[in-house]
């Protein structure tokens, strides 16, 4: 196993970052067709997408770097495949020496953070999932549960678990906040526009697990920085080599009858009724792809995903772990990442 991940930007100019996908930052009644509309106030997320950090991997994997990409050495098809990552292919895509990457998470010196699961009781400072009570009697199928003490005023939880200790860390206490204000002067001073990026405080870092085909001999020399986010903010990069060992320790935290989303996940809506439960949330992504021109950019597909952190419970009279896996397939989304769930029986 191999990992990828970044020593944090500390906190100077030009170190901020912005993750944003659909939303793409223009000035006021710029219309771009089939993006994310919002030109007053944008947000960055705090995290990069799965997608952004498999291309991130997939240049540094190259022993001949290209910046442009305007050529195509015979090599890379063999080091990292000779296609762009797809969610809607459905024949499984090949990338060469990468045969899976986790999906990312977060460290610091007390260990490795992924997302709390949307169950957590918010304000506790352990993970504390909702107490279970049963909406439906006896007998009727199928079963239907709620969360009898979940606070409607706290909301959902925006933390950090530690797989290691299940302590919660919420999520202002990682990423600091830089918020960026212009003023359209095509019409007048109040047609302002704000945009918020995000900045991991000093002493986090972003990683991803590899797992690659590679000697150690024939690794390639890593470049000290990579570039991420929509204003290509520069991220150092290290390498060690240890065991992916999240699932398993996030599984001894779960309660049992449930099912985690450790990575953004592709899944049909209609899965909600097989379960008794959902807490989840939604987020837009749009793959970029190939243009006949050879130029890259936003597909048309919009996808919606299920962000990291969602959480299902499940009747396990009626739905097994087979069936349950089942509904989160997806092989390719899980060479890169996504769609890594986590079955608690």
């Amino acid at each position: 196993m191999r990992k990828l991940d970044s020593v944090p930007p500390y906190l100077y100019s030009g170190r901020t970052v912005f993750f944003g996908n659909e939303k793409t930052f223009r000035f006021p009644d710029a219309k771009i067709a089939g993006q994310f509309d919002n030109p007053y106030f944008i947000r960055s997320e705090s995290i990069p997408s799965q997608t952004t950090l498999f291309g991130a991997v997939r240049y540094l994997l190259l022993n001949d770097r290209d910046p442009s990409f305007a050529s195509y050495p015979e090599n890379y098809e063999k080091r990292i495949g000779p296609n762009s990552f797809s969610l809607i292919q459905t024949e499984k895509q090949k990338f060469g020496i990468i045969h899976a990457m986790s999906p990312v998470f977060l460290q610091n010196a007390d260990g490795i953070y992924v997302k709390t699961p949307f169950d957590h009781l918010a304000g506790e400072k352990i993970y504390t999932p909702f107490h279970r009570a049963p909406l439906t009697a006896d007998g009727i199928v199928p079963k239907r549960e709620y969360a009898d003490n979940y606070d409607v005023k706290k909301g959902i939880s925006d933390s950090f678990m530690n797989i290691g200790t299940g302590a919660v860390v919420d999520a202002d206490v990682i990423f600091r906040t830089v918020t960026r204000v212009g003023i359209d002067k095509k019409k007048n001073d109040d047609a302002f526009f704000k945009k918020e990026f995000r900045m991991l405080n000093p002493g986090w870092s972003f990683g991803v697990y590899l797992t690659l085909d590679l000697a150690p001999e024939d690794a390639p020399e890593l470049d000290p920085v990579v570039f991420l986010g929509q204003n290509k903010a520069a991220f150092r990069v290290t390498c060690t080599s240890e065991d992916d060992r999240i699932a398993e320790q996030v599984y001894a935290i779960l309660p049992p009858n449930t099912v985690y989303c450790l990575g953004d996940t592709c899944a049909d809506s209609d899965i909600y009724p097989k379960f008794t439960f959902a807490a989840t949330q939604i987020h837009d992504h749009r793959m970029y792809e190939t243009k006949p021109d050879s130029r890259i950019g936003k597909g048309s597909i919009l996808h919606r995903l299920l962000r990291a952190g969602s959480v299902f419970w499940f009747d396990p009279g009626s739905l097994n772990e087979a069936e349950t896996a089942a509904l989160f397939n997806h092989p390719n989304a899980q060479t890169i990442g996504m769609n890594s769930i986590i079955i608690k029986k």
